[in-house]
């Protein structure tokens, strides 16, 4: 699974380029499209509860089911108590929430059960792509070892490509984005 910063990057990234064209970058915008985009890992949090932090990961918080129940949810909300008749919010939310579902599909799995529960309530079968993208974070099971466990050399090199590989994803959407939008010359 990316970590914490590649399912940033991701999910910046997919707000840049499918964003409203007047939407500006304020810290607000940019804190709710991170938060949306690390949500499916609030996972851990029972985990940490109960004393083992990886007890939940990658169960059906990390499902494209679930992110329809979000979107249900926050629709609910959107409209019941913001009065917004559009499900612009929970739209995205939905789409941030799905993006990184899918992002973890295309990692490595180290630990049982390899993969998530992709479509999940239709079937409780775990799915993983064939074909892995990103590297896996490897953490310990204690508490008390977890958050250390994360800083390993393993876990800060996946990182590292992460930043290099959503860097590079960026800039060929900054340079596509500046060759098709620059002014031709003028025929006169």
């Amino acid at each position: 699974m990316p970590s914490p910063v590649g399912h940033s990057i991701i999910g910046l990234t997919v707000f840049q380029a499918l964003k409203p064209r007047p939407q500006r970058w304020t810290a607000a915008v940019v804190c709710l499209v991170l938060a949306a985009s690390v949500l499916p890992d609030l996972d851990f949090l029972p985990g940490f509860v109960v004393g083992a932090p990886n007890r939940y990961h990658h169960g059906i918080s990390h499902s494209l089911g679930f992110a329809v129940l979000l979107f249900l949810a926050g629709y609910a909300v959107e409209r019941g108590v913001f009065r917004r008749p559009k499900a612009v919010y929970s739209l995205w939310l939905w789409l941030l929430y799905s993006v990184h579902v899918l992002a973890d599909y295309f990692a490595y799995d180290t630990s049982l059960p390899y993969g998530e529960p992709l479509f999940w309530p239709l079937t409780g079968r775990y799915f993983i792509s064939p074909v892995p993208i990103f590297s896996d974070i490897r953490r310990e099971g204690s508490v008390g070892r977890f958050l250390p466990s994360l800083f390993s050399r393993h876990n800060l090199e996946a990182v590292f490509i992460e930043l290099l590989v959503g860097a590079g994803i960026l800039l060929l959407y900054f340079l596509a984005r500046f060759l098709l939008h620059r002014e031709k010359p003028s025929t006169n």
